[in-house]
C-alpha cells in the first residue's frame, strides 16, 4: 500500500506537519527541562555538583554552574535573613569559588532554586546553632 501526501490531500500535508511539529517541540521541551529536575537529600547540598543540576536540602537549595561549582543558593531564613538567595561569582585568576565569590543575601527570583524543603520550620533554620559559614549578612 502507498500513502501519498500531496496537493491532492491538503488535510493530510497539515497532519504531518503537525505531527513532525509536535515531535519537535516535545523534543525542545525535554532538552531544556531534562535538567532541571530537583534532586532532594537529607543534608547540605555538596559543594560540587552535576553541571546545571539542582540539589534541594532542609535547609539551603544549590543548583550548579557549568563549572559544577555553585551558581545560585536559597536559603532558609536564618539570622534576621528570611527567605533570601545568594549568587556565587569566580575568583578573578580562575579555580573553585570561596566564601568571598559568594554574594551577600538577596531576594529570590523565579529563576532561582525552589525553597529548601525545610522551608515550614521557618525561625533559625534548625536546631543545631550553627550558622552558615558562607553566608554574609548585610
Amino acid at each position: 500500500m502507498r500513502v501519498y501526501i500531496g496537493p491532492e490531500d491538503p488535510f493530510a500535508d497539515m497532519a504531518a506537519g503537525g505531527i513532525l511539529a509536535a515531535y519537535a517541540g516535545y523534543a525542545v521541551y525535554q532538552y531544556f527541562h531534562a535538567s532541571s529536575a530537583v534532586q532532594d537529600i537529607s543534608g547540605r547540598p555538596p559543594f560540587v555538583g552535576d553541571p546545571g543540576s539542582t540539589v534541594r536540602g532542609p535547609k539551603q537549595s544549590r543548583t550548579y554552574g557549568d563549572d559544577g561549582y555553585p551558581k545560585t543558593d536559597r536559603d532558609v531564613p536564618h539570622h534576621k535573613a528570611g527567605d533570601h538567595a545568594h549568587d556565587w561569582g569566580r575568583p578573578p585568576g580562575g579555580g573553585p569559588p570561596t566564601k568571598d565569590d559568594r554574594s551577600l543575601p538577596r531576594d529570590p527570583k523565579p529563576t532561582d532554586p525552589p525553597k529548601p524543603s525545610g522551608t515550614g520550620s521557618g525561625g533559625s533554620g534548625g536546631g543545631s546553632g550553627s550558622k552558615d559559614p558562607g553566608c554574609k549578612s548585610s
